[in-house]
């Protein structure tokens, strides 16, 4: 199997290290570095030649404006005879959006002027034409350019680490065989799989450092600037102390159990069969402990809007079990086993859209809880059972069987089936988000007079007329040994009649007829049935079974009565 390059995300975390660095380099090492030197240099009197604030409007990427300030000064000054001029009056010559520093500066030059007659500055004796009025530094702003480049530091450090260390894991193996895809991964190059704690764990605090760098640079921006400002400054660092929270109890939990190995029994995990194992957790078991397994199919994938990229994911399967405990003379030793179902995803490489199954285990225990995530490698091996040989072996239960032909208003009349295929119910919720955006076109068009707005509702009225046929659509179908009745409906609306002989059916497939995501993230999948006749034409014919399993069945039994 070819492996990824791992240049890219060296590149990425580099341009973001470099960019955090040389920022640090310039607003803050240089401010540093001046006055580290500009402590041997000399004071002199200076005439103040001219002192005022100057302002400019600085355009911002969303596009608004942002005032920005800077002391303006000039002073003559003498040294060993010579006249020279300057014009730097502090360290930071650069311009900030901070009226109040720049104005308690101003004030402090005039107020020396009028006092004293004269302004005190400083030169390098090396070169007296290098002076300055203020040695001192501006340490909040100082503070606040640290913390904002550090976080460019850390999230391009954080990107070269972990590249660095998939890369490791991602290294080619020796001997691996490429029909068996679970070997070609470090991770799962034998049966016992090891836990994502320790990598959660470095995470976790790594979320600690950006979150101190990316609340502390708001907070410290935000503090004395407004009533409101300050308010919502003193609460930001809620959120670090909340995510050190988190990392503290997961450090805990590393200490006191280390690394918990998953024993893989039968190694791989097998779709159609099972996933099973053993995990022996390194304490004694007490009364009262009790552990809950969840084993998860989800699906990862990405989709891009213009220029912006958003991953997703949603659990396609999920099954729970609380297991039998041992104590072992090592610790707790925890036997599991999943059935897992046929024509579920195996497990895939990362992409833009892939499969990962996950193995989650809770301990309820006295102390620090047991938990940990393992990521299993569950594949279609030569022990898996296809959906057909799953029905075989286990057929639907006679609860299941009356749900789907209730569904269906299935009835039979000897050799005939009759059945009506329903509507697609999901359709409703388009229907009802196209009609809004025909609603909002019109009223945009109508009270701006903007044609922007027709060809809003416009857009919106195809999207309604395909939600509503989708809703509308439904079927009701007579099969028997001689023949095959499909009448295609839209509400009560006869719409297409497919008459066929027995003779002119090649097959029954199986197809997903749809895929959505509800709020909790559970992905809901329907699949349909669709005739194929010998002459290629294809006739959908619907059904919207809750699973391939209920479809397989629904199969069986019209091909049953056309055989």
């Amino acid at each position: 199997m070819k492996r990824k390059t791992n240049l890219g995300g060296y590149l990425f975390g580099g341009v973001f290290f470099a960019s955090g660095a040389l920022f640090f380099s310039l607003f803050v090492g240089s401010q540093l570095l001046d006055v580290y030197h500009m402590q041997t240099w000399h004071s002199v009197d200076a005439e103040l030649l001219r002192a005022k604030i100057t302002s400019h409007q600085s355009r911002n990427d969303n596009g608004s404006y942002t005032t920005m300030y800077k002391v303006v000064a000039q002073y003559r000054y003498q040294v060993d005879g010579t006249s020279y001029e300057g014009d730097r009056p502090s360290i930071n010559t650069g311009s900030s959006s901070d009226r109040d520093d720049h104005e308690q500066l101003l004030k402090r030059i005039k107020s020396a002027q009028q006092r004293n007659g004269h302004i005190v500055v400083w030169y390098d004796p090396d070169n007296p034409s290098e002076s300055v009025y203020s040695r001192k530094l501006n340490w909040r702003l100082l503070i606040l350019m640290t913390l904002f480049t550090g976080i460019f530091i850390i999230i391009g450090g954080g990107i070269i680490g972990y590249t660095f260390v998939t890369g490791s894991d991602d290294a080619a193996i020796a001997g691996a065989d490429p029909e068996k895809p679970w070997t070609t991964r470090s991770a799962w190059a034998s049966s016992n799989i090891n836990s994502q704690a320790q990598g959660s764990t470095r995470l976790a605090w790594f979320l600690v450092v950006l979150s101190v760098l990316f609340f502390g640079t708001f907070t410290l921006a935000m503090f004395g600037q407004h009533p409101v400002a300050t308010a919502i400054a003193v609460l930001l660092p809620i959120i670090p102390l909340l995510v050190f929270k988190r990392a503290i109890r997961l450090q805990r939990e590393w200490r006191r159990f280390g690394h918990v190995p998953l024993r893989l029994d039968p190694y791989p995990g097998v779709i159609g069969g099972q996933v099973g194992g053993q995990i022996l957790v390194p304490t004694q078991l007490n009364t009262g402990d009790h552990y809950l397994l969840t084993l998860k199919c989800i699906k990862h994938w990405t989709t891009r809007n213009g220029s912006k990229t958003r991953s997703h994911s949603g659990e396609v399967w999920s099954e729970q079990q609380s297991v039998d405990l041992k104590n072992d003379i090592h610790g707790t030793r925890i036997k599991f086993q999943f059935n897992v179902p046929a024509g579920l995803p195996p497990s895939s490489e990362p992409d833009s859209s892939y499969h990962k199954w996950v193995l989650s285990v809770k301990g309820d225990m006295q102390g620090i809880d047991f938990e940990r995530e393992y990521e299993l490698p569950v594949f279609i091996t030569v022990d898996s059972k296809s959906v057909t040989e799953e029905l075989e072996q286990t057929p639907l239960k006679t609860s299941e069987r009356h749900e789907v032909e209730k569904r269906l208003s299935l009835s039979r009349n000897g050799e005939t089936i009759n059945m009506e295929m329903p509507r697609h119910s999901s359709a409703v919720v388009l229907v009802g988000i196209s009609g809004a955006f025909i609603i909002v076109g019109i009223g945009i068009g109508w009270l701006n007079t903007q044609i922007f707005g027709y060809i809003f509702a416009l857009v919106g009225c195809l999207f309604f007329t395909l939600a509503m046929w989708v809703w509308g659509r439904n079927s009701k179908i007579a099969i028997s040994a001689n023949s095959c009745d499909v009448q295609v409906f839209w509400f009560n609306y006869l719409v297409k009649h497919h008459q066929l002989s027995s003779q002119d059916v090649r097959s029954i497939d199986i197809y997903r007829s749809s895929s959505s995501t509800s709020g909790n993230s559970k992905i809901d999948q329907r699949f349909g049935l669709r005739l194929l006749t010998k002459r290629g034409r294809r006739i959908d014919i619907g059904g919207e079974f809750k699973s391939e399993r209920n479809a397989t069945y629904m199969k069986q039994e019209l091909e049953r009565i056309l055989e």
